[in-house]
């Protein structure tokens, strides 16, 4: 699924149907940032605040736990021994998908797939970390 694929309606009800029905979102910065941003797009819309979830958010365990000299992202999963983020062209990449390049939604769905593969290794490298994390087993 690619957001050029939808319109705005259509992609913002399927993320809140994803986000309703969910448990727990694990992010990096989700909690301030990303979330923020979904609750805004689900108050223009009209929806209801979705189902309550856990908030799993990586960047508030490495701030409680650990003193690193960063705690971005890039910086902290290199440290950890992961791969990093993909560089991109910033801004510039993100306008240049909104203009329809498709060159450029290919750099972002690899940033994007790299993005997700950090998030699910450093979810397991902080999971012992994560304090009141949910019982899956429930």
């Amino acid at each position: 699924m690619v957001f050029r694929d939808w319109s705005d309606k259509d992609f913002i009800s399927l993320i809140y149907d994803m986000v309703d029905t969910a448990d727990a979102i694990v992010h990096y910065n989700g909690k301030s940032f990303d979330m923020k941003h979904l609750n805004r797009e689900f108050l223009l819309a009209k929806l209801d605040p979705p189902s309550p979830y856990k908030n799993i958010d990586l960047l508030s365990t490495m701030r409680q736990n650990f003193k690193f000299a960063s705690n971005k992202l890039e910086w902290t999963s290199i440290q950890l021994g992961y791969e990093g983020k993909v560089q991109n062209r910033g801004m510039q990449l993100w306008l240049d998908c909104m203009a329809g390049d498709t060159s450029a939604w290919r750099e972002m769905k690899k940033y994007n797939i790299q993005d997700v593969r950090l998030l699910e290794d450093m979810y397991d490298a902080l999971l012992p970390w994560i304090k009141n994390h949910p019982n899956w087993g429930l």
